[in-house]
């Protein structure tokens, strides 16, 4: 298995608790399992909640240069 299709993330937050784990809940139905849609190459992939269906948002990540300021 080779990491050239793998994309590492970077944070860091000086005020971040440490040890400190937030979930995240749909607002419809309060299920903390979501799955991922791919709707194709030219968009990021959706969050979408299995139990009730609900959208949560897209993921992923922009160049520097396409980030809004």
């Amino acid at each position: 298995m080779s990491n050239e299709n793998v994309v590492f993330l970077a944070f860091s937050n000086p005020s971040l608790e440490l040890g400190h784990r937030d979930l995240l809940a749909c607002v419809t139905c309060r299920n903390k399992t979501f799955t991922v849609v791919f709707n194709g190459h030219d968009e990021f992939p959706m969050m979408q909640c299995p139990a009730c269906g609900s959208h949560v948002g897209r993921i992923g990540w922009a160049p520097k240069d396409e980030v809004s300021k």
